[in-house]
């Protein structure tokens, strides 16, 4: 069997699967709501990506661009679209960003405790979807690294966690993305 699919969607999927199973490994058991912070390719895929390994109760988009969000919102049951992304932040149980914004969107200092966070969206040093006091609340960092030739067995995966707090970067194939367990 043979399938041909175009490099983006290719790469959103993929995306959107490491992100479900970064949360599905890290988030904590009892977490029921889930946030969506964008609304383009990458986003789309979270949703089914994420409804794979978890249960939601509470699916929620938001966008810079509303209007955006609702379509999206629209593709799927049960999702609703937010106005409040500060609200939702402090709310969400998981939260799985996929914006190419360079001015942080998240804010650390409204995070709540147990909080699962994925920071995919993001591929050059200048994009930065989440503010320096997310980052510092987190204790810790890895990285996982694979060459274009190694295969899927050979990526090596490590997770650093002080105080209930986990980060996990990772830098596979120029994919970069970012975990983080609070």
């Amino acid at each position: 069997a043979e399938a041909v699919m175009e490099g983006a969607e290719l790469t959103a999927r993929r995306t959107a699967a490491t992100s479900a199973l970064a949360a599905d490994f890290m988030a904590r058991r009892d977490a029921k709501s889930l946030l969506i912070v964008g609304a383009g390719t990458i986003a789309s895929n979270l949703i089914p990506a994420h409804r794979t390994v978890r249960d939601y109760d509470n699916v929620v988009i938001w966008a810079r661009n509303s209007d955006k969000a609702g379509v999206l919102a629209g593709q799927f049951d049960n999702v609703s679209v937010t106005d409040d992304l500060d609200a939702a932040v402090a709310d969400a149980d998981v939260i799985a960003a996929a914006t190419v914004t360079s001015e942080p969107l998240i804010k650390g200092s409204i995070l709540k405790p147990g909080v699962h966070i994925d920071l995919v969206g993001g591929f050059t040093q200048e994009m930065r979807e989440a503010d320096t006091e997310a980052v510092k609340r987190a204790a810790g960092a890895s990285r996982t690294t694979r060459s274009p030739f190694s295969s899927l067995s050979e990526r090596r995966l490590k997770i650093s966690s002080r105080r209930g707090l986990c980060l996990l970067a990772t830098e596979a194939t120029g994919d970069p993305g970012f975990y983080a367990q609070l």
